[in-house]
């Protein structure tokens, strides 16, 4: 299979058909084998968070980018409307189900390690309280463990979180420069929400099924967006131009507004921005790559916003982006773009920082 460094190539499983079998599979037997294992009522969560937050992502999203999916088409005023519905769907890209499918019997390591660490910090602080600061009988009772006790027990959930394969196997799932928890196909348009690959990443990550579905959901709108969004002048990106893309740009844009989104939903959801941030070091450096484009670490939340944006809206008018070109129109712009008028709290955003 040839590489391609195109974000729209016809080997990438959104170029395609959403069911094709070459790059999705799914099953009764394998939706149901998760939906048993998966904690949360996995299903339901990430269908009530794409309830919850699906109108609040759209209007960050026109804010963010300041592109909308209508505009008036006509001077009476007649407007033309793009449709990207959203479904929620079970079974896995085909990467994905196979890595899922063939280490069964390392899930319940894989997704229960934060109760091994909980284990371990437990133990920790009981035996230090053992040691240091109770007596032998815990307000008139005994205690039932001593020191050794809770020694074997840390040991062994330390010996579990040290198991290397669970770990190869988790940076196995993420080695393709592809969406995997969601897709924005878009030739039709659609996005689609793999329930059981966020079920299971959220437990990874040991973050909420509702915060992640969030991120998942702003990062394929965002797709939507940049590809179909009408600007001031009525321009969207012309679908061939905007395939034949560098993946680093098209991904770039996606992650650059999804944690913009993010921040603007900290006060009434925090643990979006949480779960962006465990995500991302899990992620190929193409999803990463958008944190170099603008080098002064100083430059404000807003202003940063700006350059991304006007960086974006050339290209979308000029047509193929190539990555070395995008980075070059972003450094252009770094030192002309006129800061953005404040909106609410205008936190600093450290551009090029680590999580």
């Amino acid at each position: 299979m040839p590489e391609t460094t195109a974000w729209g190539a016809d080997i990438r499983s959104y170029a395609n058909e959403p069911d094709d079998p070459r790059f999705f599979r799914s099953d009764e037997r394998f939706d149901a084998k998760w939906e048993r294992r998966l904690s949360e009522r996995a299903h339901e969560e990430v269908q009530r968070a794409k309830e919850r937050w699906n109108t609040s992502v759209r209007e960050h999203l026109r804010r963010e980018t300041r592109l909308g999916l209508s505009r008036p088409s006509d001077f009476h005023g007649a407007e033309h409307r793009v449709s990207v519905p959203i479904h929620i769907v079970g079974g896995a890209p085909r990467h994905v189900y196979e890595v899922l499918d063939q280490n069964d019997h390392y899930w319940d390591f894989l997704l229960n390690r934060s109760l091994l660490q909980g284990v371990v910090s437990g133990t920790d602080f009981m035996a230090d309280r053992i040691r240091t600061k109770l007596p032998k009988d815990l307000w008139g009772r005994p205690n039932l463990a001593d020191e050794d006790d809770l020694h074997r027990v840390r040991e062994t959930a330390r010996r579990w979180l040290g198991v290397e394969e669970p770990e190869r196997i988790i940076e196995k799932i993420f080695e393709p420069e592809e969406d995997l928890l969601g897709a924005y196909f878009f030739y039709k348009p659609e996005i689609r929400l793999y329930w059981i690959v966020i079920g299971v990443i959220a437990q990874m990550l040991d973050v909420s099924v509702e915060a992640l579905t969030v991120v998942v959901l702003v990062h394929e709108l965002a797709h939507a967006y940049t590809h179909r969004g009408f600007d001031i002048d009525g321009h969207t990106w012309e679908t061939d131009h905007f395939a034949r893309s560098d993946l680093e740009v098209i991904e770039g844009l996606a992650q650059y507004f999804t944690e913009s989104v993010c921040l603007r939903l900290q006060g009434r959801l925090p643990d979006a921005l949480d779960a962006f941030g465990r995500l991302l070091p899990r992620q190929p450096y193409v999803y990463r790559a958008y944190r170099d484009w603008i080098r002064r670490p100083t430059i404000n939340a807003d202003r940063g916003g700006e350059v991304i944006r006007v960086s974006m809206i050339e290209y979308r008018r000029r047509g193929i982006a190539t990555a070395s070109d995008f980075r070059a129109a972003v450094a252009r712009y770094e030192d002309s773009v006129p800061i953005r008028p404040a909106r609410g709290n205008t936190r600093s955003r450290r551009m090029s920082s680590s999580w």
